[in-house]
């Protein structure tokens, strides 16, 4: 069991030195940050095209007085 708690707590500084990953982490954190707001404000300005559409259609379906 001692060599267990042993081989883990040299484990862990090591661990805590390593940044291999960190620059991958920080593009992932801003292409999240871009692209998800971008996608929600996309989404919104299409239902927005659609409604407009389907109420100029429909005022254009009117018959004329």
């Amino acid at each position: 069991m001692k060599q267990f708690l042993d081989a883990i707590s040299n484990l862990v500084p090591k661990r805590l030195r390593d940044d291999r990953g960190a620059t991958m982490l920080e593009w992932c954190l801003l292409l999240a940050a871009v692209v998800l707001p971008a996608w929600v404000i996309i989404r919104i300005g299409l239902a927005t095209l659609a409604g407009h559409y389907g109420l100029v259609t429909t005022i254009n379906q009117m018959p004329f007085p």
